[in-house]
């Protein structure tokens, strides 16, 4: 099977503010929500609080949004097409998505492009990350317990902090700021997954 990240790696950005946007267009109180957004943004650039304190924090404009499911689909709607034609010529039945991103979010294209998904557990009601973000070593190790006796093919990622699951497939690929696939240079990613890897750390 073949494995991928998806912002920025399938889909050309990141999905959760594009969907912000998305429902900031049709639901424009959503504005109210923006500076608790950016200041959480500010104490984790600042190491003050971490990836998933930040992601609950954002994702709280959903208070305005009336019906969060059906925006999602409509926001899918118009962003589908989006998806990296690339993709389309090498996609496979038993391809599976792996993002940080809520699962709320990513598991609706999933299904429209008919394959698998593991990403972070999320109440779409509360906002709360049941357990840890999906992201770093937690990628791999989700895969792992959801498919102990499976290997992956090949990996592809937009990002360093994906270097647990790189290593783990039998080829892996990096996807450019420009959407072009290259294979993966582990010297760099190991220094660059190191640097992340102690910064999180810190912000816990």
């Amino acid at each position: 099977m073949n494995v991928y990240d998806f912002d920025r790696t399938l889909f050309p950005g990141d999905s959760s503010i594009h969907f912000w946007a998305f429902a900031k267009s049709k639901y424009p109180k959503i504005l109210i929500h923006s500076p608790g957004s950016i200041l959480k943004l500010f104490f984790y650039n600042l190491n003050m609080c971490n990836w998933a304190q930040l992601m609950e924090k954002f994702f709280k404009f959903l208070n305005f949004v009336p019906n969060p499911e059906k925006t999602i689909e409509e926001f899918w709607d118009a962003n589908e097409s989006k998806i990296f034609p690339w993709y389309d010529e090498i996609r496979k039945e038993d391809d599976i998505i792996i993002s940080a991103s809520p699962e709320f979010l990513i598991e609706p294209i999933a299904k429209r492009l008919g394959v698998r998904c593991i990403a972070t557990d999320m109440d779409i009601s509360t906002y709360k990350i049941n357990g840890v973000d999906c992201s770093g070593e937690e990628k791999l190790r989700r895969f792992l317990v959801e498919y102990p006796n499976e290997e992956i093919e090949c990996f592809y990622s937009d990002s360093y902090n994906d270097t647990p699951l790189a290593r783990y497939a039998k080829k892996a690929y990096m996807i450019t700021k420009k959407g072009e696939i290259v294979d993966w240079d582990f010297k760099k990613g190991e220094k660059k997954y190191k640097t992340k890897k102690n910064k999180t750390k810190k912000a816990d």
